[in-house]
């Protein structure tokens, strides 16, 4: 029998070490376990630091005639019993020692002698169970594998104050010169991530983790719902995958390679993924980083309109083999740098079309979009170029068909967009916003070269622009904040990509206040949430129409979707339309907007009834009473609509109609 014990026990036997951490458990308990092999003690004698010297030393005092080895850990003493001659005691604080043990099957043991009467001076029955005979040990023992143990004994000096014992178990026979026992092993193998069992989730998903306040019950408490319950969705368990990429990696092989998720999460996929393999993508060098050629093995032939005609058959080969309703495209590669925009070039559909048959410029993703609306299926960007240029809109109104974009914001740029919207809200004058990235995955090493760069830099600036636009008491016109976007790329850091930020806003009598951020994001692992709901809530305005008082013929949405702007860094909005980019602004749209598909009005936050100074009976009776601040007893106030009433603004008289709300 072969183990490798690291645990050691003080005299409570308690077990040294933190329970949390992640261990294959091979230990014997609180007790060191005799290995069949050879080897030797190291003795420290008292304890002291270790002297190399003692290197292969056997225990001064005790002698093993038996080729057996005691493995002994930590500067524990451990007292070995003995029921020879002098009933004697040894003790011996050891420290770790490395073992190699015999691989050659140890020799034979003569038959026990018969066993001999315990002493008269033994403890009975200080423990009973299976084979601990010559130890003394804690109760606490783990056991897995039979073996017989075997200490030889020798004349020894009594330690004072150790208690003397003898097992009585028929797998412990005790012998003149030797106590023999029969000895069961056993093991546990626990597996721990910081002491919690972790499951599959969706944690980052607006639609999947996030919720809304319906509104108020009985007892004036705001109620919360999961986001997807507020309308039947599409469940990301029943999305189906399909996509191209001009490596030929399958998804296992592209899985090692990208390095993002843990190697153990790796080995469960790995059959899951190992199958999958994406289709031919368009590979045009002009587009992206050199450094990106060497991936560029799985490529679509032919011309420009040929490359396009073959990503339509794609499309249909996928909807037909899967059976599927709908199918959304969403362009997750590589930054590409911008496309020259040129009249009659890519400025009307029919242009850009005709671009394509002479194989002029168009960049790969203006391929996907145009092939995308031709076959009917909504298209959105998650990268910063300019993929949706003024031909690839057109056709999608012509078609009616969705489009959104532009960049996926995940990170560094969904934080600006919280922080300064706070800032300038909180009437401080933010005067310079300086970011600083660096990161290591593909993304990085694309993005290392400077025409994409630029591509991200222009995404990453603009998200802060309607927030200065909201002030003009703070910003003259054409004032605006520096702005500065760094990004390098360090391939150490793989996809755990590092932000910095630093916020200098100026204060009333000549003050300046700066706020510095650092935020260690996973690329990947952020951005894949929102690709969910991206397609999610793309398939769910696909099923909306509403219609006006003006205009009762019923309509949808405009083909640009800009109610995504929520999930993207420079939203995409139809010509004329404002571009918001504060964040809880962008999820208010939303949310508001399904409360209409259900009647409810929209959430304005007001909690009227619970800040007015005379509490409704209603409340009363609940015991939500307000704050009263004096005891006037004029009315209370009234908005100039009669409003006295509900959370959102309704008259009293609306709000009990409305149980919802």
């Amino acid at each position: 029998m072969e183990a490798d014990l690291t645990e050691a026990v003080g005299p409570a036997g308690a077990r040294a070490g933190s329970q949390d951490d992640p261990v294959t458990d091979q230990h014997a308990g609180a007790f060191p376990v005799p290995l069949m092999g050879s080897g030797s003690l190291r003795s420290t004698g008292a304890p002291q630091a270790p002297d190399a010297s003692s290197e292969g030393r056997s225990c001064p005092r005790f002698q093993y005639p038996d080729p057996t080895a005691l493995l002994c850990t930590g500067a524990t003493p451990w007292a070995l019993a003995h029921s020879s001659h002098q009933d004697s005691l040894c003790s011996c604080p050891w420290e770790p020692a490395v073992w190699a043990s015999n691989p050659s099957p140890r020799p034979a043991h003569p038959p026990p002698p018969p066993r001999a009467s315990p002493p008269a001076r033994a403890e009975r029955g200080a423990e009973r169970g299976r084979g601990h005979g010559s130890f003394l040990w804690s109760s606490r023992a783990r056991n897995a594998s039979s073996a017989p143990l075997r200490t030889d004994s020798a004349p020894l000096a009594v330690m004072e104050a150790a208690a003397e014992f003898v097992v009585e178990s028929p797998d412990v026979v005790y012998g003149p010169e030797t106590i023999e026992a029969q000895y069961e092993y056993r093991t546990t193998s626990v597996s721990r991530e910081d002491g919690v069992l972790k499951e599959a989730n969706y944690y980052g998903s607006l639609t999947q983790a996030g919720t809304v306040s319906l509104g108020l019950d009985a007892a004036g408490q705001e109620v919360f719902v999961p986001f997807r319950a507020l309308l039947p969705m599409v469940s990301p368990d029943d999305l189906v995958f399909d996509g191209w990429d001009i490596s030929s990696l399958n998804l296992a092989e592209a899985m090692r390679r990208a390095q993002v998720l843990d190697w153990g999460l790796q080995e469960q996929l790995w059959p899951h993924m190992e199958a999958l393999r994406p289709r031919p993508s368009v590979y045009m060098p002009e587009f992206i980083a050199a450094n990106q050629s060497r991936r560029a093995d799985n490529l679509i032939p032919g011309t420009r309109a040929q490359q396009l005609e073959q990503i339509r058959k794609d499309i249909r080969d996928f909807r037909s083999r899967a059976g599927l309703d709908k199918v959304i495209v969403l362009w997750t590669a590589n930054t590409e740098r911008f496309c020259e925009l040129v009249p009659g070039l890519n400025d009307t559909a029919e242009n850009l079309l005709r671009t394509i048959q002479l194989g002029l410029e168009v960049s790969p993703s203006t391929l996907f979009a145009v092939a995308s609306i031709l076959e009917g299926c909504a298209f959105l960007n998650g990268s910063p170029q300019n993929t949706l240029v003024p031909g690839a809109l057109e056709l999608a109104r012509q078609r009616r068909v969705f489009v959104g974009g532009d960049d996926f914001k995940s990170g560094q740029t969904k934080v600006k967009s919280v922080l300064v919207d706070f800032l300038i809200g909180s009437g401080l004058k933010t005067m310079s916003i300086v970011s600083y990235n660096h990161l290591g995955n593909n993304d990085g090493r694309n993005l290392s070269a400077p025409p994409q760069f630029r591509s991200k830099e222009v995404s990453k600036s603009s998200v802060v622009d309607d927030m200065v636009q909201s002030n003009p008491v703070l910003y003259a016109p054409g004032e605006e904040p520096n702005h500065c976007v760094v990004i390098k790329y360090v391939p150490y850091v793989g996809d755990s990509k590092r932000a910095l930020d630093e916020y200098t806003s100026e204060l009333m009598l000549g003050g300046t206040n700066t706020l510095v951020l650092h935020n260690t994001c996973e690329d990947s692992l952020l951005a894949a949430p929102i690709m969910l709901d991206l397609a999610i809530l793309t398939e769910l305005c696909q099923r909306v129409s509403f219609c006006t008082d003006a205009d009762p013929e019923p309509q949808g949405f405009h083909p640009v979707l800009s109610l995504l702007g929520f999930l993207f860094k420079a939203p995409l909005v139809p010509p004329g339309s404002p571009v918001v980019n504060a964040l809880f602004r962008q999820r208010s749209c939303i949310e508001n907007i399904l409360r209409a598909c259900m009647g409810l009005p929209p959430q304005n936050h007001m909690l009227l009834e619970h800040k007015m100074e005379r509490p409704s009976p209603k409340q009363v009776e609940h015991g939500a009473a307000a704050c009263l601040v004096s005891c006037k007893k004029e009315q209370a106030p009234t908005a100039h609509n009669g409003c006295t009433g509900d959370t959102d603004g309704h008259s009293k008289a609306e709000a009990s109609l409305m149980s919802t709300t």
